[in-house]
């Protein structure tokens, strides 16, 4: 590979470098076996869930955070012209896979490691509070005071925070104020989306994260003006966009986009199966 070849690939290495596939995958783990109850799938995979738990526990610094990375949005990296960041989502969603990685470890009954992993949740809650936690506002990373739509997440369904405490009001009022879109409604990925055009336009994910954290604090009527804001921009066969290009003009609407299945499994988080009813 020529010189110039092997600085491509480098950057597109450093492009994709996220640092939340582990936690990711261990939340995956916890929600399947909280709604089957198979102890023996959890016995088949915990060596993948041990590695995911060492990994997480390995690419850790100073700060007590995950590792900077160019984040969920994979916007800050320096093919973007950004630097990576000590990013709330990968610590977050890290955070609350260590605790079930706890809770899958201890029905299985290995105490050492449910001791261990509930350590390192607990730690990394700390440096979370410590680090991104500003003026009361969950902000997007260690190193800013800006905003990202899906530290929400960590109010609702990766419970890391009271959903009805200080942080949250905060938090929920700032996203309100700075990343809800004016004109098309909605809610932005993040504060200071300067990249694709897409990119700086509201993403239906993102508004469900807003809504559900309405949800959360019992205020349905705010969350209700954004679910109908999702409803009102799905296409005529009922898929849901990825994003929003502006007024009618979807950014990508794939088989089944990230933010149809989020929607449906909010509805199903949120629902009376038995009175069929949300």
């Amino acid at each position: 590979m020529d010189d110039a070849a092997d600085r491509k690939a480098k950057e597109v290495i450093d492009f994709t470098k996220e640092n939340d596939s582990m936690g990711i995958f261990l939340v995956a783990m916890w929600y399947y076996f909280k709604s089957s109850g198979d102890l023996e799938v959890l016995k088949e995979f915990w060596e993948l869930i041990e590695y995911s738990a060492k990994w997480i526990c390995n690419n850790r610094d100073n700060t007590g955070m995950l590792l900077p990375c160019a984040g969920l949005w994979e916007d800050f990296c320096p093919r973007r012209g950004r630097e990576n960041e000590h990013m709330v989502w990968s610590s977050g969603v890290s955070a609350y896979g260590m605790k079930v990685a706890s809770e899958m470890a201890e029905r299985i009954g290995k105490d050492d490691k449910k001791r261990e992993y509930d350590r390192v949740y607990q730690d990394l809650l700390h440096s979370i509070k410590n680090n991104a936690i500003k003026n009361n506002i969950l902000c997007r990373s260690a190193e800013t005071r800006h905003l990202d739509s899906s530290v929400l997440t960590f109010f609702t369904w990766m419970p890391l925070f009271d959903p009805k405490g200080t942080v949250a009001a905060k938090t929920i009022e700032a996203v309100e104020d700075r990343i809800v879109d004016p004109v098309l409604g909605g809610v932005w990925r993040h504060e200071e989306s300067i990249v694709d055009m897409g990119d700086t336009m509201p993403w239906p994910q993102c508004t469900l994260w807003l809504a559900e954290a309405y949800l959360a604090q019992n205020k349905i009527k705010d969350a209700w003006r954004h679910l109908r804001w999702i409803l009102d921009n799905t296409s005529h066969c009922g898929l849901i966009p990825e994003g929003l290009f502006g007024k009618g003009l979807p950014l990508g609407t794939p088989i089944i986009p990230c933010c149809h299945g989020g929607f449906l499994g909010a509805m199903l988080r949120h629902a009376d199966m038995e009175g069929r009813k949300v």
